[in-house]
């Protein structure tokens, strides 16, 4: 009969862990390793010094019950808006074209309302 034992941890601590996939450049296992601890935000960070823009968002907007998240992919997406929408080409004008600004807008009108605050809601609509 063969007993098994439980797996011996390579590193002392989730921070060494990433420190040291960081050191390596392993920025998709880092991710995903913030992402499995629920560090969503840290991890759209990650995301995004790779230009991975639209994942970066998604990674933000997959947890509900996390507001910090939600916010913080909020924030992507109105900075996107501000840089990459003028205000002189209409919303549905934006839409039609395959960039990655219709993408976020696209993204910006199905937030949930009811968990923007005042301001961002403003500025989605």
């Amino acid at each position: 009969m063969v007993t098994c034992r439980p797996p011996i941890p390579l590193f002392p601590s989730i921070d060494a862990e990433l420190q040291y996939l960081e050191k390596e450049g392993l920025d998709d296992a880092r991710i995903h390793v913030l992402e499995s601890h629920g560090r969503h935000v840290e991890a759209a960070d990650v995301y995004l010094l790779n230009g991975r823009l639209m994942e970066a968002i998604q990674s933000c907007l997959k947890v509900e019950e996390d507001e910090a998240a939600f916010t913080h992919g909020v924030n992507i997406i109105l900075d996107t808006l501000w840089k990459d929408c003028p205000f002189s080409v209409p919303a549905q004008k934006v839409l039609k074209q395959e960039t990655t600004a219709a993408r976020v807008l696209e993204l910006a009108l199905n937030l949930p309302q009811n968990r923007l605050n005042a301001s961002d809601g403003d500025q989605v609509l």
